[in-house]
């Protein structure tokens, strides 16, 4: 299962942190024992001193691991301080179990009394992950915004498709680098480790011992290097060894050694961008195959929509229609209204008072949000229904849009306004940026269609529901101004 799998971004929180700490800890103490010499045959500064290179000049080497090791510290309290899982998710996304792992490997090498010539592949990895950490915290939330669009295409709610724009070709091709490179990298991590310690078998404990065995693990290592890149179509596997390659050719000071890591550099970064090229070649080709039967399968979800009736359906809450189950992806889109059972309305109620506790941190209780009257209420006003998710095979809701008919004064207008107002709306964490919503408010909208009104109004709290505005821009919705100032409460209104 990959590391970015959605269930383990979101019920592995507390085995990661656990996880890091350990690793961390276990890390620290094996550095302290190598700076003291307690480890391995020299200490730490001596293999520094020994070991001058590129990405470690001798004058830099101790301010470099200092400041690596001080933001990995930043990292353990940015994962381990208490906060909702959501905000922890692209810390999970980006590094998640990688950075531990390393961690271990860096724990394991020194242990091995073989830590003295690797500095040059700690600092590379860990660059490079930091590195694409802040560029993943950074962008990948803007990508976030708009992934329902660019994994499914852009879909307009009377059916019509159409074709990606480049903007939402760079994020899906963004999306497809932060989730592939750093697995990569961290599998090549250990392949350019024992690429930098071969080099120099043949001179680590006698420096006129014969360098073959470096010459022939150099051209072992590149060849399994070539074999995983070219059998995973993954270039980002084959890169950090042409690196380390080039930085072995460069600084060995054996000819032989020097020599054989420039070919075996050229070489693997050859292949590299041979995979590139072709990966690209097939993106493009099955971004071409499948556009048509993705199209096809938005249009009978459509029309499958079309044909269920705009009340409720039975009572086993599952639609069959010429014997087959009408799903959609993955899921049952239940219409409730006043002649439901109450246990089906109390069951969608207590769904919206956990996800709106886990949101908020607040227990509203007593709220007319909290209350089963209230609900009863608003559902006898003209069409009023619940829109229903249910997922898994008990059928438990996962997301709900609950909407019905008002007549209140939107904001900068003069007189009321009759509108189909969307009242509460909330979805698990699960189930997020998967388009759920978008498909209950596509039910909603046909539905809406025979109502005489033009017009489709939802309030919010943007300071507590920040996700909600940006589905909201998403979906057409504008801003029309603030209800009530004093908790930042503002509507959005869209066509029908």
């Amino acid at each position: 299962m990959p590391l970015f799998y959605q269930s383990i971004r979101y019920k592995s929180l507390w085995p990661l942190k656990v996880y890091t700490v350990i690793s961390y800890v276990a890390m620290l103490a094996t550095v302290i024992a190598c700076f003291t010499g307690r480890v391995g045959n020299q200490s730490m500064p001596q293999t520094f001193d020994k070991w001058n290179t590129y990405l470690t000049p001798l004058s830099w080497a101790h301010s470099i691991w200092i400041f690596i090791w001080v933001l990995q510290g930043l990292y353990i309290l940015s994962i381990c301080v208490p906060s909702r899982r959501e905000d922890k998710e692209p810390l999970m996304r980006s590094l998640g179990f990688l950075l531990p792992m390393s961690w271990n490997t860096m724990t394991i090498w020194p242990v091995c009394w073989v830590h003295d010539q690797i500095v040059a592949a700690f600092i590379f990895i860990f660059l490079t992950q930091i590195l694409s950490f802040f560029v993943y915290m950074n962008i990948h939330e803007t990508y976030e915004d708009r992934r329902d669009r660019y994994v499914m295409g852009v879909l307009t709610v009377d059916g019509h498709y159409r074709s990606f724009t480049l903007e939402e070709k760079l994020y899906a091709f963004f999306d497809w680098f932060v989730t592939l490179a750093p697995a990569s990298i961290t599998i090549s991590y250990l392949g350019l480790i024992c690429l930098v310690l071969s080099s120099s078998i043949g001179s680590y404990y006698n420096s006129s011992f014969d360098p073959t065995l470096s010459l022939a693990l150099l051209v072992l290592i590149a060849i399994v290097a070539i074999t995983i890149c070219i059998h995973r179509k993954d270039p980002f596997v084959a890169m950090p060894m042409s690196i380390g390659l080039a930085a072995i050719s460069v600084s060995h000071t054996d000819d032989r050694v020097s020599l054989t890591a420039t070919v075996m550099s050229i070489s693997v970064g050859t292949i590299c961008l041979m995979t590139t090229g072709y990966l690209v070649w097939r993106l493009r080709e099955s971004r071409k195959n499948s556009e048509q039967q993705r199209l096809l399968q938005i249009h009978r979800d459509l029309a499958v929509r079309k044909i269920l009736p705009s009340r409720s359906i039975t009572e086993s809450s599952v639609r069959v229609i010429k014997g087959r189950e009408i799903k959609g992806r993955d899921m049952r889109i239940v219409r409730i209204d006043r002649d439901h059972r109450a246990d089906e309305i109390e069951e969608v109620l207590g769904f919206n008072n956990r996800i709106f506790r886990e949101e908020t941190g607040r227990d509203d209780a007593g709220s007319s949000y909290d209350s089963i009257d209230v609900w009863m209420d608003r559902l006898k006003a003209d069409w009023a229904r619940i829109y229903c998710a249910r997922g898994d095979d008990e059928g438990r809701v996962c997301a709900f849009l609950f909407a019905h008919t008002k007549d209140h004064l939107l904001p900068g207008a003069d007189a009321k306004s009759k509108t189909v107002h969307i009242w509460l709306c909330a979805s698990s964490p699960e189930v997020r940026r998967q388009g759920v919503m978008t498909q209950l408010l596509s039910a909603l909208l046909e539905d809406a269609a025979a109502v005489q009104v033009n017009q489709l109004t939802v309030c919010t709290i943007p300071p507590t529901f920040r996700n909600m505005v940006r589905w909201l821009e998403r979906n057409s919705f504008t801003c029309l101004g603030v209800v009530d100032a004093s908790i930042q409460k503002f509507m959005y209104s869209r066509s029908i």
